[in-house]
């Protein structure tokens, strides 16, 4: 499946347009991007049945009047859903973003994609833990 034309018919089917959007990110809305960086970087094929979710669990379209779509999995298949308010601002201190998911990214959000001080490039945290049995 596209991942940029599922995006926009669920836009369109939400009862929004593309100027609605606020932005796309993380649901947290620490991470953003506008729409013509997503139509940049959405414009590829994924398997959205099921196995594994192969974009962001936690990726977030926000619209101008607070509403939003969400992705929604189950057993690896994954869609978009659409959901009431959610109060983020235009004037957010957010952080921008490039990645949106792949196959090193499986059930991975935003943050674990993008930040690379905390995360790999697998999405794995840099400093982990270990438990040392004697």
């Amino acid at each position: 499946m596209n991942f940029l034309k599922e995006t926009k018919n669920v836009i369109k089917e939400s009862g929004h347009n593309l100027k609605d959007v606020m932005f796309i990110g993380s649901s947290n809305g620490e991470y953003r991007m506008n729409w013509d960086k997503f139509r940049d970087v959405a414009d590829f094929e994924y398997d959205s049945g099921f196995g594994s979710q192969e974009i962001a669990v936690d990726l977030i379209i926000y619209f101008n009047d607070h509403t939003y779509i969400v992705r929604g999995e189950y057993d690896g298949s994954e869609w978009w859903e659409y959901n009431s308010p959610k109060l983020f601002n235009k004037n957010d201190i957010y952080k921008n973003f490039d990645i949106l998911g792949g196959t090193n990214f499986m059930w991975k959000t935003v943050e674990e994609m993008n930040n690379k001080e905390k995360y790999d490039e697998n999405g794995y945290r840099r400093e982990r833990w270990y438990l040392v049995l004697k």
